[in-house]
């Protein structure tokens, strides 16, 4: 008689969960699959178009490898504070937690994935966050093991996506979006970054990467367009500065459409 083999599943036995810390009242993953759509830069300023609604903000890099937020937000935080005493930097008020604050400038993390879980664990649990209304955590891209690491075994209220509207940035974004469904974590909706732009010279709308594809996946999969974000030079002007933009250009475009997303972020977690 032949014994039936069990289905096996895609993925490791999930650990014990992590318990949400004590303070913290949502925690967001922003993520994208792919690298190159702005994530890093959308999770800088959604944290701070949420601040100045008057929320309590925190950030967590949890791209250990290619960690942007400590070049996002500029930081007078000793490093010590976060090395020995978990203390998070204030950022323009928002409290940020990177390995970029550990391994500064062109210094690489070369990790193997256990590794890079763990850290992420560490970074998560050891970081003395205190009271935040959000807690957004900023994704690698890929859908492996970091990804794995904190929309499963991290207490998420849901994921937001980020794409940019060329078709395809858009399929490999697609794929962070099905795997927050997978491992059953709400999709609070999509950002589409990258949008329209002026023309300097006739000052008409040019669409760059093209439209419409965050409304295509959002109908797919029964969730909402957050906001559409436009290219704008002054965000340039942000990253060099280390300002997010909705702090350093607060009535450009860009800015206006983060204020946006935050506002539809609060309606959805009040």
């Amino acid at each position: 008689m032949n014994t039936p083999v069990p289905q096996s599943s895609p993925y490791a036995p999930a650990p014990k969960p992590i318990k949400k810390p004590d303070g913290i009242r949502h925690i967001i993953a922003v993520i994208s699959g792919k690298g190159g759509v702005g994530k890093s830069t959308v999770c800088a300023n959604l944290a701070t178009a949420l601040l100045r609604r008057g929320s309590k903000v925190g950030v967590m890099d949890a791209d250990l490898t290619g960690h942007s937020q400590s070049i996002l937000f500029n930081t007078k935080t000793p490093l010590a504070e976060l090395r020995h005493n978990a203390i998070p930097a204030d950022c323009f008020g928002v409290k940020v937690a990177s390995f970029g604050f550990l391994y500064p400038d062109a210094k690489s993390v070369i990790w193997r994935g256990p590794m890079i879980s763990n850290g992420i664990k560490s970074l998560f649990m050891q970081t003395q966050w205190g009271e935040l209304d959000y807690l957004l955590i900023d994704l690698p891209p890929g859908t492996s093991d970091a990804q794995l690491t904190i929309i499963r075994d991290i207490p998420l209220d849901g994921g937001i996506v980020v794409t940019t509207p060329d078709s395809l940035a858009s399929a490999v974004a697609e794929r962070g979006l099905t795997m927050l469904l997978e491992l059953k974590k709400p999709v609070l909706g999509i950002v589409e970054n990258m949008c329209d732009t002026v023309c300097p010279h006739c000052g008409k709308a040019i669409d760059v990467f093209g439209e419409g594809v965050a409304g295509d996946i959002a109908r797919r999969h029964s969730t909402e367009v957050l906001g559409r974000v436009p290219i704008d030079t002054t965000m340039r002007n942000a990253t060099a500065s280390r300002t997010p933009i909705t702090i350093l250009s607060p009535n450009s475009q860009s800015s206006k459409a983060f204020t946006g997303i935050g506002e539809a972020v609060a309606r959805i977690l009040p």
